[in-house]
């Protein structure tokens, strides 16, 4: 099986698609490299897909995961891969893992797509407003990853999400501190990569209020909210979120 050796840690990938751009895609907290399986079947026609488990993770194999570890984790996945030049998607946890590589590198980006996160991109409003949204002592309910519907309307689905999930260890606590308590806010002004958010109207784990809070410390990025979907629009809306990722393939001229 493939896999990026690093000190310590062994990250697991798969490409898929034979050419074309670059897509990298960094699943969220729910999930791995399978999380993907919506989107890679329809990118991978005209594009080469990168999916992998982040340190911790799926297959990927490491004493326990570091968030601030994540963006540098990328970087070695591109180096490992030659890869100078990607479009970078991602999702929830991923988020942090994509700008952070955005913002040390940005010549090694063509667009960065920011789905269902918020990416490090906080302040103390925003901590304050998660603190009140999550209770930290409770055990958390991987269902706030999707609609709160979504169950009833797609009981196969929410199996299968539920099947992914289980391949990971549960998120502690300790370790969503040290997730949310990353910020890439000081640097965010000063991206220059374009940047799209892709997120849902009904996400339960970060309401729209905080994923505007976020895009607007990013003031040239695109923002998109998908009707009916909630945290895991990829998963949730696929076809809606393909249709949103699209664009984000072609190179600005």
């Amino acid at each position: 099986m493939p896999y990026v050796e690093l000190p310590g840690v062994s990250l697991y990938y798969e490409v898929h698609g034979n050419s074309g751009p670059w897509i990298v895609f960094a699943h969220g907290a729910g999930g791995n490299h399978l999380s993907w399986w919506q989107q890679i079947p329809t990118f991978s026609q005209h594009a080469r897909c990168v999916t992998y488990a982040q340190r911790g993770w799926g297959r990927s194999i490491a004493p326990a995961p570091t968030p601030s570890a994540f963006a540098t984790d990328l970087l070695a996945l591109l180096d490992h891969l030659s890869i100078d030049d990607a479009v970078l998607v991602g999702q929830s946890m991923g988020g942090w893992s994509v700008l952070g590589a955005a913002l040390a590198a940005p010549d090694r980006v063509n667009h960065l797509v920011l789905t269902g996160t918020i990416a490090g991109l906080s302040d103390d409003t925003t901590l304050t407003a998660l603190a009140r949204l999550h209770d930290p002592s409770k055990p958390f309910d991987g269902h706030l990853a999707l609609a709160a519907d979504y169950p009833a309307r797609q009981p196969e689905l929410t199996f299968l999400y539920d099947a992914i999930a289980a391949l990971n260890p549960p998120p502690t606590p300790q370790f969503i501190g040290a997730l949310v308590r990353l910020q890439y806010t000081d640097d965010a002004a000063s991206l220059r990569v374009p940047t799209t958010f892709i997120a849902g109207d009904r996400d339960q784990l970060f309401p729209p209020a905080l994923i505007q809070r976020a895009h607007a410390m990013v003031p040239t990025a695109a923002l998109h909210f998908v009707p009916g979907a909630g945290h895991s629009v990829y998963f949730e809306s696929p076809n809606e979120f393909n249709a949103l990722l699209a664009p984000c393939l072609v190179r600005p001229t």
